[in-house]
């Protein structure tokens, strides 16, 4: 409302009415408001809140008999006589007001509280009480306006979001936004949105108390209480969500795709996977592995969780005569896979060993696909070594193998029978030594020869 230039009163209360006067505007009356109380019997106090009482030829809030208001976050300035003229033995909480420049600087300057020229109080006559002017504002308190009556909050994947009908007051060139609101109207936070209708609120959730408030003046101070907060039609409601959080590198769109819905509404979820995902599943509201899903809104938020996991490709790299299986065998493989890999030697062919992305001689080896990996299998050429013998005596081979590593050293050694002598070797390697180290750099044969000693 707003009472502008009457020669009179702007507002007067009178006998057991016990009024919230808040959001309005009285300019340039010739008193701004009378407040009259007349029952002694019974609690005088009211809020008086968010007003601009402003400009008055004489006093701007006069409180009479047994009034008790609280004032706060009004704008009192410029009144021609007292800002507030308590005729009451009543204490007066008058904090947060605006006061205008020059009591604002009347009250910074020196010790407070003190007898102020604008409001009249126990300072002037010993049998009225005392006006409480703590907390002044450093900005005009009618900047903020209280007409922002639907409010949503919705739960977001990290907090809540709020969102709120625009004012329809042509003044209004932004919204504060508090979250996280005490009994005694400290907040936890504050979010500036500009000329938005929607703000992000961290550390917010579904539960937490918001208010929203208009401001006129885009130079005005936040002020440090949300007076009058309690209002009921200026608390936000909860709207229900549709919430959709990642796993891995992706997108998930909703179909429609709306701030929050209404129960039973339905919405679908598409999922699309990065470069180099793919799309595994839901969790959550839905255990689909399709794409799309459907999910119908019911009394409160819903949550899909999209999972994508990233796809890698095992590189085999055989060295030598030889190959590589895994186990299973796919083109590509998905973050967390477990593989076998086993070497399979070749003809001719032994296996050293793993490089490149793994290592050691296992074989067959156990690997988790977490990268993209190289696998490289080292196999060296393998020979054979033969051996037989004539006559009478032993004849040993260490290490006994089918098939030796190229570069192997094999000792050979002969002991003669009783009665028997080492006449030498035959094949491969000659000479008449009893123990030799054959080294395997091709398939070798060699024959021991035992003849009697009494050949």
């Amino acid at each position: 409302n707003i009472v502008k230039e009457n020669q009179g009163i702007g507002l007067r209360t009178n006998g057991k009415l016990l009024p919230k006067v808040s959001g309005n505007t009285f300019d340039g009356n010739g008193n701004g408001m009378q407040l009259v109380y007349t029952d002694q019997n019974t609690s005088g106090e009211f809020e008086v809140s968010g007003n601009a009482i402003i400009n008055s030829g004489g006093y701007g809030v006069r409180i009479e008999q047994y009034a008790q208001p609280t004032i706060t976050g009004n704008d009192l300035d410029g009144s021609g006589g007292y800002a507030i003229d308590n005729q009451t033995s009543k204490g007066i909480n008058a904090k947060n007001n605006w006061w205008g420049a020059a009591i604002t600087l009347e009250m910074t300057t020196g010790d407070n509280p003190k007898n102020l020229i604008k409001v009249y109080d126990s300072y002037d006559d010993s049998n009225k009480g005392f006006v409480n002017y703590g907390g002044w504002l450093a900005g005009a308190a009618n900047s903020v306006k209280y007409d922002i009556t639907t409010i949503f909050k919705v739960s977001t994947l990290d907090g809540a979001n709020a969102y709120w009908d625009a004012s329809t007051d042509s003044s209004v060139k932004g919204y504060w936004v508090f979250h996280g609101i005490e009994s005694d109207g400290t907040y936890k936070g504050v979010v500036d949105a500009g000329e938005s209708t929607e703000a992000s609120l961290p550390g917010a959730d579904i539960d937490t108390k918001v208010v929203v408030r208009a401001y006129t003046d885009s130079n005005a101070t936040v002020p440090e209480r949300v007076e009058g907060y309690q209002r009921d039609l200026n608390m936000a409601k909860k709207g229900f969500a549709v919430l959709a959080p990642l796993v891995g590198s992706g997108t998930v769109t909703l179909n429609p795709n709306q701030s929050w819905y209404e129960t039973g509404e339905s919405v679908e979820l598409t999922s699309a996977a990065a470069d180099d995902f793919t799309f595994v599943g839901w969790s959550g509201a839905s255990d689909s592995t399709e794409n799309t899903i459907s999910l119908t809104v019911g009394a409160g938020d819903l949550s899909a969780t999209a999972t994508f996991l990233q796809i890698f490709e095992l590189t085999l790299e055989p060295f030598g005569p030889g190959t590589i299986e895994v186990t299973p065998s796919q083109a590509t493989y998905l973050d967390g896979d477990i593989v076998s890999v086993k070497a399979v030697e070749g003809q001719g062919g032994a296996f050293l060993g793993w490089e490149s992305d793994v290592s050691g001689n296992e074989n067959p080896l156990t690997v988790v696909v977490n990268a993209d990996k190289t696998i490289r299998a080292n196999f060296t050429p393998a020979y054979t070594l033969t051996t037989s013998q004539e006559g009478e005596g032993t004849l040993t081979v260490d290490p006994v193998k089918a098939e030796y590593e190229e570069g192997t050293v094999v000792k050979v050694t002969v002991v003669p029978a009783q009665g028997s002598g080492f006449a030498g070797w035959e094949g491969s390697v000659t000479g008449e030594a009893m123990s030799l180290d054959i080294t395997m750099n091709e398939n070798k044969t060699l024959k021991a020869i035992f003849k009697s000693s009494w050949q």
